[in-house]
């Protein structure tokens, strides 16, 4: 945020509320965007749930 930002009385958004802990999302943390209903969710939340899926990794043959 700016000097002039502050002067004209901007305040940022307030970040996202995970929909698990309750807890806010800060923006650059990890989150999970894979929720039906547009909810959001830490992503240690949706894999606490597990409600994400593992990567799956490809074997050399």
């Amino acid at each position: 945020m700016t000097s002039a930002d502050k002067k004209a009385g901007f305040t940022p958004p307030a970040p996202p509320i995970c929909c698990h802990c309750g807890q806010p999302i800060e923006p650059a943390r990890p989150h999970w965007a894979g929720d039906p209903e547009g909810r959001p969710w830490h992503y240690h939340c949706a894999e606490s749930m597990r409600l994400t899926r593992p990567l799956r990794t490809v074997s050399a043959a």
